[in-house]
């Protein structure tokens, strides 16, 4: 799916979405969650290039009730592979990550987040979490991260 040029390459706003098993090319979000319930997206390479706005997550999402993400290769150029906001119920699992320039997974003011297994090289703050809770960050391999490896701010349990 080449979404350069054009916006976001998925935008996903139902319930019971899947995405898996696609090649993203972007120079804006490659996928973007808003008022979800129940979306996966796994098994994908997610490529984001730099562009003007300055919009391109690999994945964002925003708004969301029970989220996976899973298993998927992601590539960012300028900004954060994996972003989540005011969410609940969010895994982020077993994923590849580089991203030179952003944090490798964001979270912020969610509530059920476990980020485990995943491999991150190259992020500002390999994951950062700020007010959210019931958080499980844990088995990450994170490498040549510019600030910090895991940062947390405002975090409960």
């Amino acid at each position: 799916v080449d979404g350069r040029l054009t916006g976001d390459s998925f935008n996903v706003t139902g319930n019971n979405v899947t995405i898996d098993g696609f090649n993203i090319v972007t120079d804006s979000n490659g996928v973007e969650v808003n008022g979800s319930e129940n979306v996966t997206i796994s098994h994908n390479i997610i490529n984001t290039y730099s562009n003007t706005d300055g919009i391109d997550e690999g994945i964002l999402a925003q708004n969301f009730s029970g989220l996976t993400i899973t298993d998927n290769q992601l590539n960012t150029t300028d900004n954060t592979a994996v972003a989540l906001y005011y969410g609940s119920d969010a895994t982020v699992s077993d994923n590849d990550i580089n991203t030179p320039l952003g944090d490798g997974v964001f979270a912020y003011d969610i509530t059920g987040l476990d980020v485990t297994g995943n491999t991150i090289d190259g992020a500002y703050d390999g994951v950062e979490a700020q007010y959210s809770s019931d958080v499980l960050i844990d088995g990450n391999t994170i490498t040549s991260s510019v600030i910090y490896g895991v940062s947390g701010y405002e975090l409960e349990n």
